[in-house]
């Protein structure tokens, strides 16, 4: 069971060290094929930017619909989306059924935290990251 502000929820945590400048790719989707409700709110939090840091990667904004044309998000960033609509075949990644949205951060080179830790969550969400191409990605977290 999840908790959100003390109480149990419908949303995901997920924390990883982000590499500076690799792509990752966040997915969001319901616990359960059967969800019900579709909305959620997706936030991406990483400590203060280090002054030292080179600069990351400039990258385009999506639909997240697709894991090959995600939504572009950066540290601070906190999204309000809904599933409805969304698709659960996507060829060029993970074709096992569920409806999701895909997301994208260059890496900030420390430590990431994404949560659907939102009143808007309507569902019980999963969250996972993952590193490389679509259609050989592996997962981080």
């Amino acid at each position: 069971e999840t908790f959100c502000n003390g109480v149990a929820s419908h949303s995901s945590n997920v924390s990883w060290t982000a590499t500076s400048g690799t792509v990752y790719r966040i997915r969001v989707r319901p616990f359960a094929t059967t969800a019900n409700t579709y909305n959620y709110g997706l936030t991406v939090q990483c400590p203060p930017a280090d002054p030292n840091a080179p600069p990351l990667p400039t990258l385009s904004p999506g639909v997240s619909d697709s894991c090959a044309a995600p939504k572009v998000v950066n540290c601070g960033d906190t999204i309000y989306a809904t599933m409805i609509g969304a698709t659960s075949f996507d060829p060029d990644s993970l074709a096992d059924g569920f409806r999701d949205q895909w997301y994208v951060l260059s890496g900030p080179g420390k430590l990431v935290s994404a949560s659907t830790c939102s009143d808007f969550t309507d569902f019980d969400t999963v969250l996972e990251v993952y590193v490389g191409e679509c259609a050989s990605m592996t997962l981080e977290a």
